[in-house]
């Protein structure tokens, strides 16, 4: 495994929370917004570039994060990102009180032409990147004044420019040396680039139509080092032969980069000649994206295995394959790229490059992910490969791979079609096997994406959410929770609702809801609690008895309810007043012969019992609790959990007990009776985090058989499991509380029998 495992840059995290929290910086507003930096602090640039470009990767960049860098006397700006946020023109004439060296506005669309005159007054631009601004560029005199003297690199892919827009645009740009007009020749027409022929080193032509022609002008930038005339676009696909190939290479000796992924290939003939216009197929074709992670062949596929010869008979294979091993025929340059997805078959292995985009393996895959993470169907096929390829066999580049594939999962929030084969993939990388030598911001990455999925899929797919769920469940629950535990409750409180055909959505979900508030205490219970488990749980079980099915679903539901209200009376009381009792007495009723669900359902029962207030609701129901006494369906587990919360009704005294057909000696002469019945070494299935509610109970003079009880409990406890219960005993001050019960006067002859045997093991264990 490569990449970087080890734990969160210091760097990062501080910009983590400064962005997150500029009033440490910055003066506010009667509103609270930031409006300009605190009369001590100055930045320099790469403080500055980092805050904005923290607040950009955060939906937080507005004017008003602009402004507070106006003040060049205080803040710097070189390599300013704005990219894909909510700025107005207001933002970069803000801008022209600094000198940037490079700005990126791609995707902002709310920049207007206006803003054109103020960009040209940044003479010191040597990058811009306009790339999906088309309203920047539409007046055509504001174009025709574009003059940036400085300026080596432009992108003003996606816009609406035509061929003379782009031919005065370019025109006083002296030292361009890099342009990007990926979407904007339509055409063929590149003749624009001519005049650059000297200079240019750098050109992207993505999803531009190019015609012969238009490649003949490329072939005369003979200072080009990097040519990208790939497409995502199947219908922009231009028709490589290998004549062209090695024209473009004999004439562009300096190119060190190529990327011809999504083009066709066509078999050449021997009259072929570069320059000689060949008959051509016509395709009338819609973008077509690729296959989805169940492997289901789609129309670029079928369009591929046409035009690399998959359907022909031998005659052609052995033509496209003599082809395949020609185009590297007298070829001594190593190329520092190559791009060939869908033209693996084509050019065949080992490849003249140090790096390839491909479908073909891990490392080349995992290039195509990198490179293409803004060019959707072309990172839709890398996924899905990736997918393909990582189910089958062991992925070395965990770490770079999960940045990859989180990577585009955040370029296309709420695509389906991207955030499923992502998520699959993330399940894979996630396992335990590549987990351990996660960092934790491995972990929170990958946690964060499958957040962001489940939050911002619009029909609620089923399948998306079962991907996300199973990925969750790989993760150490609630640990790596913790630091968006808020957020995740709340996502899986909304998921665990759902159903689908087989159940298993709910499944998944009501498990990481009971993992979390099996772990979890104080304040966070009740936060859980807050956040609606407890309502969120009962509803799950009103829907189960309305269709009498009882299921993992429901016992899971049942479970999470007796964690959440473990010493926490706040959330007992949302159990009583959402109608759990009521809920109680029909499962009890409905789904009589499930020891499991007894056990769940009595130890809930048992915690509600703790809470005073609530105890005179459960008193009412004082024969369903005797009779459980006598349950042996799960050991002693029901027949435990009954008694403990009929010691607490009794707890409170003859005064506190509400009359009904059964008198309350009647009560504490079943509770005596079913307690001597238990073995004291009988195994426990339950988990005390406390001795304190028990402890309590030894306070109960008035009454001994709920000292009894209590005194039992410590005994057995310490007797199976002496390493927890005998430090726990200790820790909260039990063994002084004994030994003050058993020298009071009037304690119960078989309350002392039980301290004493608790008392003896408690000894045992601490001389060993």
């Amino acid at each position: 495994m490569t990449g970087h495992t080890g734990p969160c840059k210091l760097w990062d995290l501080a910009f983590d929370v400064v962005s997150g929290n500029l009033q440490l910086i910055c003066e506010l507003d009667a509103t609270g917004t930031p409006r300009r930096l605190q009369n001590d602090v100055k930045l320099p640039w790469v403080v500055c570039d980092q805050l904005i470009s923290c607040l950009a990767v955060k939906n937080a960049l507005k004017d008003s994060s602009v402004v507070i860098f106006s003040d060049p006397k205080k803040a710097n700006l070189k390599r300013v990102n704005l990219s894909k946020s909510e700025i107005t023109d207001i933002a970069i004439m803000t801008l022209t009180k600094q000198r940037p060296l490079e700005l990126d506005i791609h995707g902002c669309t709310n920049l207007t032409d206006q803003c054109l005159p103020d960009l040209m007054k940044l003479k010191s631009l040597q990058s811009l990147n306009l790339s999906h601004c088309p309203k920047v560029l539409e007046n055509y005199l504001h174009v025709m004044g574009f003059h940036l003297p400085e300026l080596v690199k432009l992108d003003v892919s996606y816009t609406d420019l035509s061929a003379v827009h782009l031919h005065y645009l370019t025109k006083r740009l002296p030292r361009l040396m890099a342009l990007d007009v990926s979407g904007v020749v339509k055409n063929g027409d590149v003749s624009f680039l001519v005049q650059h022929r000297r200079r240019l080193s750098t050109l992207v032509l993505h999803d531009c139509i190019i015609l012969e022609n238009g490649l003949r002008d490329v072939c005369k930038l003979i200072a080009l080092r990097h040519l990208d005339i790939s497409v995502a676009d199947v219908s922009c696909a231009l028709e490589l032969t290998r004549p062209m190939l090695r024209y473009l290479f004999r004439h562009l000796p300096n190119l060190t980069y190529l990327d011809l992924s999504g083009n066709r290939f066509r078999a050449s003939t021997s009259q072929d000649e570069f320059g000689i216009e060949p008959p051509t197929a016509s395709m009338d074709t819609d973008e077509v994206d690729s296959i989805e992670a169940d492997g289901e062949v789609t129309e670029r596929d079928e369009v591929m295995r046409d035009v690399t010869g998959s359907h022909e008979d031998e005659r052609t294979d052995g033509k496209r394959n003599s082809d395949k091993s020609k185009i590297w025929d007298h070829f001594n340059r190593t190329f520092e790229f190559l791009g060939l997805l869908y033209l693996e078959e084509v050019f065949g292995d080992p490849l003249p490059a140090k790096t390839v985009a491909s479908l073909s393996c891990e490392e080349n895959i995992l290039t195509a992910l990198q490179r293409y993470r803004e060019r959707k169907s072309l990172a839709l096929a890398a996924m899905n490969a990736f997918f393909d390829t990582v189910r089958a066999v062991d992925c070395k580049q965990v770490v770079a791979c999960v940045q990859a594939i989180t990577s585009i999962m955040k370029s296309y929030p709420g695509d389906e079609k991207i955030q499923i084969p992502g998520s699959a993939s993330l399940f894979h990388l996630s396992r335990a096997n590549y987990r351990i030598h996660f960092s934790s911001c491995t972990k929170q990455l990958i946690i964060s994406t499958l957040l962001d999925a489940i939050e911002l899929t619009k029909i609620r797919n089923i399948t998306l959410l079962r991907n996300c769920g199973l990925t969750l469940l790989n993760f150490d629950i609630p640990t790596d929770f913790y630091f968006e535990f808020e957020r995740i409750v709340r996502n899986l409180l909304n998921v665990v609702k759902l159903r689908d055909s087989d159940g298993l959505l709910p499944r998944i979900y009501v498990y990481m809801c009971n993992s979390i508030v099996c772990h979890v205490e104080g304040d966070l219970k009740l936060l859980v609690g807050r956040l609606g488990l407890v309502e969120c749980m009962l509803q799950l079980i009103r829907a189960g008895l309305e269709k009498r099915r009882y299921d993992e679903v429901m016992e899971t539901a049942w479970s999470a309810l007796w964690n959440v209200t473990d010493e926490t009376p706040f959330n007992c009381d949302l159990f009583v007043s959402h109608e759990g009792l009521r809920l109680f007495l029909s499962s009890l009723n409905t789904f009589p012969g499930r020891p499991d669900l007894l056990r769940n359902m009595m130890g809930l029962i048992g915690n509600v019992a703790e809470v005073p207030r609530l105890r005179p609701q459960l008193s009412t129901h004082i024969g369903v609790f005797m009779e459980l006494l006598k349950n042996k369906s799960d050991g002693i587990e029901v027949s435990y959990n009954a008694a403990g919360t009929l010691s607490h009704i009794g707890y409170d005294g003859p005064e506190g007990w509400i009359e009904g057909s059964i008198t309350r000696n009647e009560m504490l002469s079943q509770l005596e009776a079913a307690i001597e019945s238990w073995d004291i070494n009988s195994q426990r299935n339950i988990n005390y985090r406390s001795f304190q509610p028990i402890l309590r109970l030894l306070g109960a003079h008035h009454t001994y058989q709920v000292q009894l009880w209590a005194t039992w409990a410590i005994a057995n406890l310490c007797t199976v499991s002496p390493d927890k219960y005998c430090t726990l005993l200790e820790k909260e001050n039990g063994v002084k509380k004994l030994e003050e019960i058993y020298g009071r006067q009037g304690t119960h002859p078989k309350v002392k029998s039980l301290i004493e045997r608790a008392m003896s093991t408690y000894r045992t264990h601490t001389v060993s």
